[in-house]
C-alpha cells in the first residue's frame, strides 16, 4: 500500500514531557510500527495511557520525522524514527543520540532555535520557551509550555543543545566533528582512489572533543589505512 505522507511544517509536543514521548515511540515499536502503519489505539492500549494522550502527540510527531502517517489515526515509524527507539529500547544511548540528533537537524522549528540560541550566544531556559512559543504560534497555555519543555529536553538529549547551569548553550563542537567525520567518510568512498597510485603523504587533521563518538572514529581511520595500504 501507497503511503500518503501528511506534512505538516512546525507542531509541538502537546502536554507530553520527553518520558511521555519516547513512550508513546515505544508504543509504536511494540505494535509492529517499525514494519506496518499502525491504530494509535493499539499504542495507547500497549503503554497504558488515554487515547487523546496519544493522538493530540501526532502533529509534533510526523512534522519532525518520527512517524508517517498513512491515514488519520495509522501511522508507521520513519526509519530513523523506529532507529532511535530501537537504540533506546537497547539501551544504546549514544547511538539513540546519533538518530535523534539526524531527526532534529531536519527539523525546521530546530534549525530556527538552534539558530536564535546560536546567534545570542546561549539563553536560560524561559526565554527559549517563550521564543519557541513564538516560532510555533501558540497560546500560553500549560500543555504547551509543557511540550515545549520536552522539545528542548529532547534537544538537549540529542547533544545539539547544551545546559550547563542555568544557562542553554548550541553544541558547536558536535556539528565540527561531525563534519569532520563525513569530510573523511567521503574521502574513503572516493571511488578513483588507487592505492598504487599515492605516493606522496596524506595529513588528515581531526579535532577531537567530549563528544567525538570514538568507535566510529576508529572505524573510519581503519578504513583509511586500509585504503591507501599504510
Amino acid at each position: 500500500m501507497k503511503m500518503s505522507i501528511e506534512k505538516i511544517d512546525i507542531a509541538l509536543p502537546d502536554g507530553a514531557s520527553i518520558e511521555t514521548l519516547n513512550k508513546i515511540l515505544m508504543g509504536y515499536l511494540r505494535t509492529g510500527a517499525d514494519q506496518n502503519a499502525v491504530h494509535y489505539s493499539k499504542v495507547a492500549d500497549i503503554i497504558g495511557l488515554h487515547k487523546p494522550d496519544v493522538s493530540r502527540n501526532h502533529k509534533f510527531f510526523v512534522a519532525a520525522g518520527f512517524l508517517l502517517q498513512e491515514k488519520r489515526g495509522v501511522l508507521k515509524l520513519t526509519n530513523l524514527g523506529a532507529k532511535y527507539v530501537q537504540s533506546l529500547d537497547w539501551g544504546r544511548l549514544d547511538d539513540a543520540k546519533e538518530y535523534l540528533r539526524k531527526i532534529l537537524n531536519d527539523y525546521e522549528l530546530i534549525k530556527q532555535v538552534i539558530n536564535y540560541v546560536d546567534i545570542i550566544n546561549g539563553t536560560i531556559r524561559d526565554d527559549l520557551i517563550s521564543r519557541i512559543a513564538l516560532l510555533a504560534n501558540v497560546k500560553r497555555q500549560g500543555r504547551f509550555e509543557t511540550g515545549i519543555n520536552a522539545l528542548i529536553d529532547l534537544t538537549i538529549f540529542s547533544n545539539l543543545l547544551l545546559e550547563k547551569g542555568n544557562n542553554i548553550l548550541f553544541n558547536k563542537d558536535i556539528q565540527k566533528t561531525e563534519k569532520l567525520l563525513d569530510i573523511s567518510t567521503e574521502y574513503v568512498l572516493e571511488e578513483e582512489v588507487s592505492k598504487r597510485e599515492i605516493t606522496f603523504p596524506i595529513y588528515i587533521n581531526i579535532n577531537i572533543t567530549d563528544f567525538t563518538d570514538l568507535e566510529k572514529l576508529k572505524e573510519i581511520l581503519k578504513v583509511i589505512k586500509e585504503t591507501i595500504g599504510a
